[in-house]
């Protein structure tokens, strides 16, 4: 995502389909200590977060689009 990423989520939001999937991967050095905002970032535009994760070097979000 670039430094825009708000428009990048509301669009993926817009065309998903009712109880869709949406997976996200960033660089964890860009979330780092900051993860939680990502997460609510996801939460405020009615995204479900069912999994999120880290791993040495990424940070893995799954989401729902509930109806």
């Amino acid at each position: 995502m670039g430094s825009n990423y708000k428009e990048y989520l509301k669009e993926g939001y817009r065309i998903l389909k009712p109880y869709g999937s949406i997976f996200i991967v960033e660089p964890q050095k860009k979330w780092e200590n900051n993860s939680e905002r990502l997460i609510s970032e996801l939460e405020s535009i009615r995204l479900k977060v069912v999994d999120s994760y880290t791993s040495s070097r990424f940070l893995y979000i799954q989401c729902l689009k509930l109806k």
